[in-house]
């Protein structure tokens, strides 16, 4: 569930579709305690709230298939234990379907950048004129990981 925010008490759902019940993980409101959060643009990251939301759905479980992933980027990196979480996945068997910002004037953000490079990565470089073509082949490529799973 993804909400875009308006300044003053609205927030911004990112990470994972999950029930309602769950705190926001990043906030645009200025709230004293989010003063003390790092921020990216005018969010502001709760990390312990991210971690404890986020972590334990990347533990591989027996009956796991599939791991989606919607962005690995700056606000979910600010977590220490978040890429090494991610690393694991990527180092098992485990199909992952994951979306990693763009390289931005010729800088690559540090984590992401091993992700990119990570030998099992398949990387597709999508934008609006072209996501409907690509569709397809992502499709097929996740079809095809699942059936060797």
């Amino acid at each position: 569930m993804n909400r875009e925010s308006q300044p003053m008490g609205q927030v911004l759902y990112s990470g994972l579709i999950l029930p309602f019940h769950y705190p926001p993980l990043q906030h645009c409101c200025r709230f004293l305690q989010a003063t003390r959060w790092p921020t990216v643009g005018k969010y502001y990251v709760d990390v312990a709230s991210f971690e404890r939301v986020v972590l334990p759905e990347l533990q591989i479980h027996e009956d796991t298939d599939l791991f989606v992933i919607d962005e690995v980027g700056k606000m979910e990196l600010y977590s220490s234990s978040f890429l090494p979480a991610v690393l694991r996945l990527l180092d098992s068997n485990i199909p992952i379907l994951a979306s990693i910002p763009v390289i931005k004037h010729g800088r690559d953000i540090p984590g992401v950048e091993r992700i990119r490079n990570h030998p099992g990565a398949t990387l597709y470089m999508l934008n609006p004129s072209n996501r409907d073509e690509f569709r397809e082949r992502v499709y097929s490529k996740v079809v095809d990981l699942l059936s060797k799973h």
